[in-house]
């Protein structure tokens, strides 16, 4: 690590920052609201944020051009509640807030009330005030914004601080944004509308450019992990972006990665039962978490672990590997899709009828030996007898007894087979993209043609979502044409680690067209920028409501992807042809790659850990290497050589190659900002990019 007295650019602690985000009640205040999820309180399938306010007295509509209307025909100020009815604190503030009659009438006197449903509209998570809320790590799953008519922000409510989620704690935001609503149309108030929001965009889109410190970051992120291995307080009550272990993965930080790794699969977070891990913890130090899953944040998850098992070969990983892929394949998946999220299922003394084990099913299902075995992996109370969560006792242990493991955990998800998930969020694009891309990488390192067969069908799938080029967010939207940028990057990244399990060549087509189309449909107000998404009624936005995604609030961000994806298909498009597709078209990716890598650097130094998905991108395209595979089994020997070095961006060429590149003798080539060095045998390559 670096040493002497010089002052990181990055936030200076993170562990102090975020001990003001709803650090206090989470132990006991959400763990009593939390509702077991049923078959008479929950339609399978549905995105209910807005329906899940059906028991309160207050007239919530759907954002709409009507709502903009209303508000400056009545006068009204806008209250606008982004919220996802997975999440912990909404389903809290629901039964705590906005049951109250003191603040429903208020509300229903005094604003137009519009909830905005994150699971089915993710892109409203990175809307207002991104660098702020992602520097802060201010929960990304419940927003509260007071608007004009005219769509300007003027007061906001951010879970920072709060130590208590209810109408006293609510009622003096509703009071003080009334009187500043009113100060402001006597053209007063103290505060300019929109200014907040104006100048964390202009700092995200208009910082000027220059190179990251990669190197600096990853010493930031080495610092983290070790005082999370120790034990340390850990930063949020949310599962960490994956993307932080990602990094430290891809730049050789082995160490320090499985560092956090272990940490996590040493928490309750990480699910032994389905596989898999659970989003939100109870309280700061992770000893309690809800019983609920991200698709996303599993398939994130599914990547890591089978990278650092590639590394380190510590069998346990590609076990937790193989549980996360068979819970995005058997639980997660249906009608060919990966939906969204599992809904927690935890009951008033948090625990789970799921997910914790109590000791009448061990003494039904396990003999008296099997029964010992357990306890040696999980350190269950056996004077307890109340259900208790499986978490792992020790690494080194599970790995080196891993036969012992897997069978005594048999007998418990035999007995939890039959109990009933209930998931949401269907047939979307975001979701089921990411959740193909990972799981085909994984089955094309692990070489597991069952796993392949499994990730081609869901890719077949994808293409009920695909309108030409352009890719629908979900089939519950069709008519509506409702899109985002990470649908489509979802979507493209899905459609290139399908060309690299098996040589497809119309798969990479059809993905480098999609991000085509998607980088000139989201085009924004700078070269180097994508934003996340179009209003769909500009005349009644303000401009800086488009941003683009930078923090890692839905797993990896927007921005990071689409640098990641124009540099890997830049790289490949620069040796081979397709129609009008080549080597200018390849140009510009990197060109795209490199601009928006230094474009962001600014406002990722800023934002810090939350940022780690853009710093891996980064690192790629300043310090990584693309490798290249030509000849007649280039799909065979790119696979076998990904094994060897899986931090590596490793492709296959296929098809008509450009001039330069036929002219080449087969063999594996290494393309580096330095240029192309090769033919190379597989073992130089590892040699040269394996540390």
């Amino acid at each position: 690590m670096r040493k002497g007295p010089q002052k990181s650019l990055f936030p200076a602690s993170v562990l102090t920052v975020t001990t003001l985000v709803v650090a206090t009640f989470l132990s006991q205040g959400l763990r009593s609201s939390v509702p077991r999820i049923g078959a008479g309180t929950l339609r399978e399938g549905t995105e209910d944020f807005l329906r899940a306010a059906s028991n309160q007295d207050i007239p919530w509509q759907e954002l709409s051009e009507e709502v903009f209307r209303e508000a400056k025909l009545k006068d009204k100020p806008i209250l606008m509640i982004c919220g996802d009815r997975m999440d912990l604190m909404a389903q809290r503030i629901d039964e705590k807030v906005f049951l109250d009659r003191e603040v429903t009438a208020w509300l229903k006197t005094s604003f137009i009330c519009v909830r905005v449903d994150l699971a089915q509209r993710p892109e409203w998570r990175d809307v207002y005030l991104q660098v702020e809320r992602g520097r802060a790590h201010v929960n990304p799953n419940w927003q509260g914004w007071m608007l004009l008519p005219n769509g300007k922000t003027f007061n906001r409510i951010l879970l920072s601080g709060v130590s208590q989620l209810d109408a006293r704690w609510f009622m003096p935001i509703v009071r003080s944004s009334v009187q500043r609503f009113r100060e402001i149309q006597r053209g007063g108030g103290g505060v300019v509308p929109g200014e907040a929001q104006a100048k964390d965009r202009n700092f995200l889109i208009g910082s000027p450019a220059e190179t990251p410190d990669t190197s600096r970051f990853g010493d930031y992120l080495e610092e983290y992990a070790q005082q999370l291995a120790k034990a340390a307080p850990v930063p949020a009550h949310f599962l960490p972006p994956t993307q932080q272990i990602q990094f430290l993965l891809i730049t050789g930080r082995t160490e320090e990665a499985t560092a956090l790794l272990d940490r996590l699969l040493m928490s309750p977070f990480t699910d032994w039962v389905d596989g898999g891990v659970f989003q939100q913890a109870l309280r700061m130090d992770w000893s309690e978490v809800a019983f609920q899953k991200s698709a996303v944040r599993v398939a994130d998850f599914l990547s890591v672990l089978t990278i650092a098992y590639l590394r380190t070969q510590n069998p346990l990983y590609k076990y937790a590997a193989d549980l996360a892929f068979s819970c995005l394949a058997d639980r997660f998946r249906l009608g060919g899709f990966v939906r969204g999220s599992q809904f927690a299922d935890m009951s008033a003394n948090g625990h789970s009828p799921i997910y914790s084990v109590p000791f009448s099913e061990l003494r039904e299902g396990l003999t008296p030996a099997q029964r010992d075995t357990l306890f040696k992996f999980f350190p269950l109370n056996r004077r307890l007898p109340a259900q208790q969560t499986l978490v792992l006792n020790d690494v080194q242990f599970a790995s080196e007894n891993l036969a012992e493991l897997a069978e005594v955990l048999l007998p418990v998800r035999l007995a939890k087979a039959g109990k009933t998930r209930y998931f949401g969020a269907e047939q979307q694009a975001d979701v089921a993209g990411i959740a193909v891309a990972r799981m085909s990488r994984m089955a094309r390192l692990f070489q597991d043609h069952d796993k392949s067969d499994v990730a081609s069908e869901l890719r077949d799938k994808l293409e009920t979502l695909l309108a030409g080029d352009s890719v629908l967010h979900s089939l519950r939207v069709l008519n509506e044409g409702h899109s985002t940028l990470k649908d489509a990057l979802a979507v493209s990244d899905a459609m290139l680690e399908q060309y690299l399990l098996n040589g497809n060549l119309d798969s990479f087509e059809r993905g480098l067209r999609i991000l085509l189309a998607a980088m000139e449909d989201f085009s924004g107000p700078r070269d180097g920028v994508l934003v996340n998404w179009k209003p769909f009624a500009p005349e009644n936005w303000p401009p800086d409501i488009t941003t683009p995604g930078l923090v890692d609030s839905f797993g990896e961000s927007s921005a990071a992807m689409a640098i990641r994806l124009a540099n890997n298909y830049g790289k490949i498009l620069r040796a081979i042809k397709i129609d009008d597709l080549g080597p200018a078209v390849g140009e510009k990716l990197a060109a795209f790659a490199e601009t928006s890598v230094r474009v962001f650097s600014q406002p990722a130094t800023r934002v810090g850990w939350n940022a780690a998905g853009y710093f891996c991108s980064a690192w790629r395209v300043l310090k990584g290497s693309v490798v290249l595979v030509k000849g007649p089994l280039a799909v065979d020997e790119a696979t076998t050589l990904a094994r060897r070095i899986p931090h590596r961006f490793v492709a296959p060429l296929v098809g008509q190659l450009t001039e330069g590149w036929s002219l080449k003798a087969d063999g594996v080539y290494v393309v580096s900002p330095d240029g192309v060095a090769g033919p190379l045998t597989p073992d130089e390559v590892t040699g040269q990019l394996g540390g």
